[in-house]
């Protein structure tokens, strides 16, 4: 028997670091997507092939469920956190059977660097959603995307020692554009429409960064640091979120207002957001009077230009082009993880 699933990767729209503080971010599941294949066998070892991230191993079943978790490189790795979850919440049958899981992120890669959709967290996604088909196979009851939202959740932020917000599983999980805030451990999801006139066009920097990383010296300088540039970040993320719910086509002003505040918050705490692509992508956009920021935790990764016309997400990717940028195909994916049985 085999159990499939599918996720899509994510991208922030606004409001990073600042959902790490209780503010909303907002998030949008992008068409790009994660597989994962789980397939049961007649043995008492599970075996482990990864794609994008590249590797195979190998572990005994009985090792999976007992002992430590595998190093970070391993392909089982995030398998052991969920699996660790699963049976934390007695979600685990008491009779599981050994299997084979190929995991497959390359949709999510470019030229063999990632391009910052969130490929650890879509694929931990769907090993929650085809581990609990696994579990629940007989069962009328099926898991349902809360279900698997709640364990991928749990075992994501365990792999990354409690750093993240989640903002990643939910955008995999549920799809579309959601506000995503977390506050004294719990999280809220809620689907938002973007604004009709809000055009854009998505860069890759050529950067890859780790997010792990990032989280960690955040939290350091959180925790030491004068943070008021944060509390500012808050604000807007805030702002941005409301000015959506309640005056949509006004949207540029309060991302201005956002964008100033990232920026004067990456100055404060030296997050490395602004790499010198995204700086010069954020100059020429400038120059061509439109909203440019970065999309993720720093160090490279994605950014997206935005604008009320789409004649100037034209221009700007022509001019951005000339000066040796590539724009990604990217749309939104209404469609969150989906799983079936083979």
């Amino acid at each position: 028997m085999k159990y499939l699933s599918s996720v899509p990767g994510k991208l922030v729209l606004c409001g990073e670091y600042a959902v790490l503080s209780g503010a909303p971010a907002i998030v949008v599941a992008m068409n790009r997507r994660a597989t994962s294949e789980i397939e049961t066998i007649d043995s008492d070892t599970c075996h482990f092939t990864s794609r994008g991230f590249e590797g195979r191993s190998q572990h005994k079943l009985s090792a999976l469920l007992n002992e430590t978790h595998p190093s970070a490189q391993d392909p089982a790795y995030l398998c052991w956190h969920v699996l660790n979850q699963l049976n934390k919440c007695h979600r685990l049958p008491k009779e599981l059977p050994a299997f084979r899981v190929t995991t497959d992120s390359r949709n999510l890669f470019f030229n063999s660097n990632k391009l910052g959709l969130g490929s650890s967290a879509a694929i931990c996604t769907g090993l929650s959603a085809a581990l609990m088909l696994m579990a629940s196979r007989g069962s009328v009851e099926q898991p349902s995307r809360k279900d698997i939202f709640e364990v991928a959740l749990c075992a994501h932020r365990a792999s990354q020692n409690a750093h993240g917000s989640g903002l990643d599983i939910a955008a995999s999980t549920y799809g579309g554009a959601i506000s995503f805030s977390r506050s004294n451990n719990q999280t809220m999801t809620t689907a938002i429409n973007l604004p009709d006139n809000m055009h854009y066009a998505i860069f890759n920097t050529g950067q890859a960064s780790d997010t792990s990383t990032y989280l960690g010296h955040f939290s350091s300088w959180r925790n030491n640091a004068d943070t008021r540039s944060l509390d500012q970040l808050c604000d807007t993320a805030f702002g941005f979120r409301e000015t959506l719910l309640g005056s949509p086509a006004n949207w540029p002003f309060a991302m201005q207002q956002y964008i100033e505040a990232l920026q004067s918050f990456d100055t404060s705490a030296k997050q490395g957001i602004y790499t010198e692509n995204h700086t010069l992508l954020n100059t020429l956009a400038l120059r061509q009077r439109i909203l440019y920021k970065p999309c993720g935790a720093g160090g490279g990764d994605l950014g997206i230009a935005m604008s009320t016309q789409s004649e100037d997400i034209i221009d700007f990717v022509q001019a951005a082009q000339k000066a040796g940028f590539q724009s990604i195909d990217l749309e939104i994916d209404t469609n969150g993880v989906h799983t079936t049985t083979i």
